[in-house]
């Protein structure tokens, strides 16, 4: 199984004609099954859709094509992308399905890859919040994936987390909270002292880009004292000085 974060993107350029467009891409596509040129049944759920591969010993394809429009649905064909943003198998679908699924441009979906099924699921749009997906990385001696939390962007400054600040990671089961910290040289040792006592990390916020937006990335024991995990699906609720990152019941969505 393999997750993804993605955005309802939109494809036509006149005014009033631009349509939704739903683009995966992922480097374990083809390894589920979906290789270019295979087909791909399409259908609208409450709040998302899925994806079946269709199985390539396909007697009749206007049999198939029409089974598809009758439960409502779309067929469509894995291609191969060749571009910046993804080179390999790609599905790409457009139009009233979208909609008929309760997704418009700009609405924010998880992405669940299963051999020959995939499923996607509309993200809630609750205000002063942020959806994150865990990443990973490879312990050195071990090579064992090591769950890894990043934050990143604007939005960081505008609540007190600029490059360069100081904050405190504290974990507890289902939760880590980032707190903000006094930069004062000659509060720092006092506030390594309280970050030990506490079991909390004490991080600076980093730069990363162009525009120099703020960045905060933990691994090790903090995400693993939370039960963080790979692929976990996090919202990140925030206000100035404080982030709390707990876990997103994908079950809720529909998962």
């Amino acid at each position: 199984m393999y997750t993804q974060l993605r955005t309802v993107t939109f494809t036509g350029q006149a005014a009033g004609k631009s349509r939704p467009r739903i683009a995966l891409y992922a480097p374990c596509l083809a390894d589920m099954g979906f290789k270019p040129e295979a087909l791909v049944q399409v259908f609208p759920e409450e709040n998302g859709m899925v994806f079946v591969l269709c199985n390539e010993n396909i007697e009749k394809y206007s049999q198939l094509l029409n089974d598809t429009r009758k439960k409502g649905g779309k067929l469509i064909q894995v291609y191969l992308a060749n571009d910046r943003s993804h080179q390999g198998p790609a599905i790409s679908t457009t139009g009233k399905y979208i909609r008929t699924a309760g997704l418009e441009m700009g609405d924010a979906y998880v992405v669940r890859y299963d051999y020959g099924f995939i499923r996607i699921r509309k993200l809630p749009d609750i205000a002063n919040t942020k959806v994150i997906l865990a990443t990973s990385i490879r312990e050195k001696n071990t090579g064992s994936p090591i769950p890894k939390i990043r934050l990143y962007g604007e939005w960081l400054s505008d609540i007190g987390f600029t490059p360069d600040a100081l904050a405190t990671a504290a974990a507890e089961p289902g939760l880590v909270v980032f707190k903000l910290q006094d930069n004062n040289i000659e509060s720092y040792s006092t506030l390594v002292k309280y970050a030990r006592q506490n079991k909390a990390t004490l991080l600076q916020v980093k730069k990363e880009g162009k525009g120099n937006f703020p960045i905060i990335g933990i691994t090790g024991s903090i995400p693993y004292r939370a039960g963080f995990t790979q692929d976990d699906v996090f919202i990140a609720s925030y206000e100035y000085g404080t982030i709390k990152l707990q876990k997103l019941d994908l079950k809720q969505l529909g998962f």
